[in-house]
This record gives C-alpha cells, structure tokens and sequence, in this order.
C-alpha cells in the first residue's frame, strides 16, 4: 500500500514539474529588467494596430488600435499627418498600412 501511495507521489511530483507556465493574456504588458527594484515597474508601449479607414465625403478617419482619429490629432508624442485610403502617416514619419499590398473597395446599389 505504501509503495502505491509513494508511487502516486512521485507521478504527480514529476507532472508539476515538467507543467508550462502559461501566459494571462489580460496581464498588462510590463518589461522586465535585470536592475528591477520592489518599486519599479515599467510599462510596455503598446503597439499601435491600424483596424480600419472610414471615409465619407468630407474626412477620412482612422480607427487605430480600436479608437477614431482624424487628421491633426495626436496619439502619445505622434501626430497623424495624413490618412490615405490604405494608410497612415505620423509626424515622426512612422506609417501603418492597411492590408499591407491589398486596397478593398466596397460599393453599394442604390
């Protein structure tokens, strides 16, 4: 009995051992440094994902990482210069390209 109960022991040990530590994908991102304090933590700068282009007859608006920008406005220390049918460009000169080499057209019947 005792040999089963060590034997039982001994898988479940050898199972917590080779388990992955799995990632929380709703963790915020935090970098992680080798001169890190109690008290330091630094924060990841998120990437900026272009999700769409809206575009009517007057103004083209940018839907970056979920939120509506236009022409003019800022986001962190970039200022959105242009906003073309497939593209962005910051001051900085950074771009984010929609579809990368593809453009969609949608046309509707009236």
């Amino acid at each position: 009995m005792l040999n089963k109960i060590m034997l039982v022991f001994f898988i479940m040990l050898a199972g917590s051992l080779n388990a992955q530590q799995l990632n929380d994908p709703t963790k915020p991102a935090v970098l992680k440094s080798s001169k890190m304090t109690a008290d330091t933590v630094v924060v990841e700068k998120p990437q900026l994902v272009l999700n769409g282009i809206k575009t009517n007859q007057v103004e083209r608006i940018a839907i970056i990482n979920q939120q509506a920008y236009r022409v003019g406005q800022r986001i962190d220390q970039d200022k959105i210069v242009t906003i073309l049918s497939n593209q962005v460009t910051f001051s900085s000169g950074k771009t984010l390209t929609l579809f990368n080499h593809a453009l969609v057209s949608i046309s509707t019947k009236d």
